[in-house]
């Protein structure tokens, strides 16, 4: 049609920013100062981490600035709900389950973390412990391989490219230690390349993992997403999600060799 703009997507295969992380290796979230309301408020140098293993949890480990002048009455505050101001998010809830001298832990109440709602060009997110689904042929450097699930959802175009590293080694070591990581990452792009609104980006995010976890058998978790402006993170999300550990499951897609077959389940995705 004279006009319409066309969705111009890269066959170089989608890397995830955690790219070098090992299997059940947390992933950093915010790492630098950040501050703890309760009673009293505290200034903190520390890590807000995603913890990817059974149990799944947003934890943080921080350490008090000045802890002299308020250790008489720091260990109160794992008596109280807090708040967390973590520079780029909302304020969030927590609770905090240790104090060591000046040093605090503790966990993230919330269920998703979250920066302020915005439009963004495209979001790309990150998956735990998905299947190896056969696709289309995408490139990393000198390496082609298929790794690409590519599918419309009512206005958006969804793309999901395995990892390069994800082979038979990786996989073996999953299976072994009944382990966690990011294998697969993707992105929402809207089809006629406008801009992408973030605030119902969780609610296609959950019905897509309620489709992998069909296609899977197991509960697959997405746990994150960042929005992008060119080159430019504009937004960022983080949910704790219930993942199942990797392990074989044999499942209908156990035998497929056509990535076209496997689209069948992703219709659910349009009810959004």
């Amino acid at each position: 049609m004279e006009g319409e703009i066309i969705l111009n997507i890269s066959n170089e295969s989608f890397i995830s920013i955690y790219d070098d992380n090992d299997i059940n290796e947390d992933l950093v979230i915010y790492q630098g100062r950040f501050y703890i309301y309760g009673t009293y408020d505290i200034k903190c140098q520390g890590t807000i981490y995603y913890k990817i293993s059974d149990p799944v949890s947003i934890n943080f480990r921080a350490t008090v600035y000045k802890y002299e002048t308020i250790s008489d009455y720091i260990d109160d505050l794992s008596m109280e709900e807090i708040s967390i101001e973590i520079p780029g998010y909302k304020v969030i809830n927590a609770e905090i389950t240790q104090t060591v001298n000046g040093d605090l832990y503790g966990y993230i109440n919330d269920i998703l973390i979250k920066s302020k709602d915005t439009d963004v060009d495209y979001l790309q997110f990150d998956i735990l412990n998905m299947d190896k689904l056969p696709g289309k042929l995408v490139r990393h450097g000198d390496l082609v391989y298929a790794a690409r699930l590519e599918f419309d959802v009512n206005e958006y175009t969804i793309v999901i490219d395995k990892s390069y590293k994800y082979n038979k080694e990786m996989h073996n070591n999953l299976v072994s230690k009944t382990g966690n990581i990011i294998t697969h990452t993707g992105r929402i792009y809207k089809k006629d390349a406008s801009k992408v609104k973030t605030k119902r980006v969780r609610y296609i995010l959950n019905n897509l993992s309620t489709a992998l976890s069909f296609l899977c058998g197991r509960y697959i978790n997405i746990l994150n997403a960042f929005g992008y402006n060119g080159d430019k993170n504009a937004y960022r999300e983080w949910c704790r999600n219930y993942s199942s550990d990797y392990r074989f499951v044999f499942n209908w897609t156990s035998t497929i060799s056509n990535y076209h077959n496997i689209e069948i389940p992703f219709s659910y995705v349009q009810k959004t």
